[in-house]
């Protein structure tokens, strides 16, 4: 199973190394309205979004219905990276997922 990440200016990269997962949120550090987010895409096309406000994104790109927790910390926002790039979605189903996306993405 593979994975693809989302650089902040839209960059896509195959097979980005779960270890620099914090160098892709690094990205985030300075306000950018133009580009707010980095993501992390499994091949199945469950996708997580992060916002620098620290709210999170998890849909799935194929079936719509996006859902949103957050503002989480950068830790917690690595771990769902990790968990949706190695395609473990299911044991993302119990956290406090809220539907659609959320109030403001601004950071």
């Amino acid at each position: 199973m593979s994975h693809h990440v989302t650089h902040r200016a839209g960059e896509m990269e195959s097979g980005f190394p779960i270890g620099r997962f914090g160098d892709l949120l690094d990205e985030l550090v300075t306000p950018d309205d133009e580009h707010p987010d980095v993501s992390v895409t499994h091949e199945s096309e469950w996708s997580l979004s992060v916002y620098r406000s620290g709210f999170v994104v998890l849909e799935n790109l194929e079936a719509g219905k996006p859902q949103h927790l957050g503002p989480v910390d950068r830790s917690t926002a690595l771990e769902l990276m990790m968990v949706v790039a190695q395609g473990k979605v299911d044991a993302l189903k119990t956290r406090p997922w809220r539907p659609g996306y959320p109030p403001s993405t601004d950071g």
